[in-house]
């Protein structure tokens, strides 16, 4: 009989030498995972950011909503409020800090302007709230933006960084078209120490801003 022996085995010198290329494989594999998830999630957050941000300027739009003032989702209409925002509003005044109060047509006399209107305002961190009154009834300090409030670190996660309203066109000093002049931003990683503001700013964060204009429909009404 004769026997074949054909089989080969590995020298040690080949093994040591493949043990640092897997080794590198690995490495990379490892790295381009981890990059994957932080693009990602960077994606994910500036997504939100967007979308919450375009919800904000809606609401300062359209008007807030809350359940025991303005009426429920259930409620009969004669029961519900009819909302308080730009695309209403008979006039506006603007305070400090790129707040606005905005006053509906009186549909009560029996409270008067004050008795009817809603402010939007940026609070101490940045971040867009509303307080209203309808009538007897009102609310405070509501959160409009962001959804929630999260920290990176010290910092508010989600931050409104610039709110501006602007007369675009205006007769008799009544404002009939209004813009809104909006810009937020997230922020994804914590300062390091030997980063400078402006690197903390172009690696850490990233922002958004969002330019539109509202015709106040009822601006020609006296009250």
């Amino acid at each position: 009989m004769k026997l074949l022996n054909n089989a080969k085995g590995i020298a040690l010198t080949e093994l040591l030498a493949a043990i640092p290329l897997t080794i590198l494989v690995f490495v990379i594999l490892i790295i381009g995972i981890v990059n994957f998830v932080t693009t990602y999630q960077e994606v994910r957050l500036y997504t939100q950011l967007q979308e919450e941000l375009f919800d904000a300027v809606e609401t300062m739009r359209y008007g807030y909503t809350k359940a025991d003032v303005t009426g429920g989702i259930n409620d009969l209409d004669r029961e519900k409020e009819g909302l308080i925002g730009l695309l209403t509003a008979r006039k506006v005044e603007f305070g400090t800090g790129g707040s606005i109060t905005i006053y509906p047509p009186l549909v009560d006399q029996t409270f008067g302007e004050e008795g009817y209107w809603s402010r939007f305002y940026l609070d101490e961190n940045k971040h867009l709230r509303v307080s209203a009154r309808y009538g007897v009834k009102v609310f405070q300090n509501e959160l409009v933006f962001p959804s929630g409030i999260n920290k990176v670190g010290n910092d508010y996660q989600f931050q409104i960084t610039e709110l501006n309203f602007t007369p675009i066109k205006t007769i008799q000093d009544r404002i009939y078209v209004l813009g809104i002049h909006i810009k937020a931003r997230v922020r994804f990683r914590e300062k390091l120490k030997d980063q400078s503001i402006e690197d903390d700013i172009n690696l850490n964060t990233k922002s958004i801003e969002y330019n539109t204009s509202v015709y106040m429909a009822n601006a020609n009404k006296k009250k």
